[in-house]
């Protein structure tokens, strides 16, 4: 996904924090400088009442993530690790219910997701010709 001032794409894994890290640092993808976003530029894709995905089931019922249907990747779960740590605590995104989530920086057992954005490069931004 591309807009004015972002790019962005998604591991089609699901890593645990430091390998997010890890991840969105090493993507050599269109000449690189990827890293995990902030929790502001995952809070402006939250859009109450979208679902994308299939959500993340638990007794039996499913919680999808509420962005744009064009994330539909996003499959199973609805969380997204974020740049920032807290203290030996990993941080993510809930976008089925849009707030900050502390989790352990090695949570295997919930389907966290990892998104890589970076400034938009400016031929991005061109229309084709």
């Amino acid at each position: 996904m591309a807009d004015r001032r972002r790019e962005m794409r998604d591991a089609k894994e699901r890593p645990r924090c430091d390998e997010a890290e890890r991840w969105a640092g090493a993507l050599a993808l269109c000449g690189g400088g990827w890293r995990l976003p902030t929790l502001q530029e995952l809070r402006k894709l939250y859009v109450p009442g979208s679902t994308a995905g299939i959500g993340y089931l638990t007794a039996g019922r499913r919680f999808p993530a509420q962005m744009d249907p064009a994330f539909a990747g996003i499959g199973g779960g609805s969380w997204v690790w974020v740049e920032e740590e807290k203290g030996a605590s990993g941080v993510a995104f809930n976008f089925n219910q849009g707030v900050e989530v502390t989790l352990s920086r090695t949570e295997m057992s919930l389907s966290v997701r990892a998104f890589a954005v970076r400034p938009a490069r400016p031929e991005a931004n061109q229309p084709p010709s």
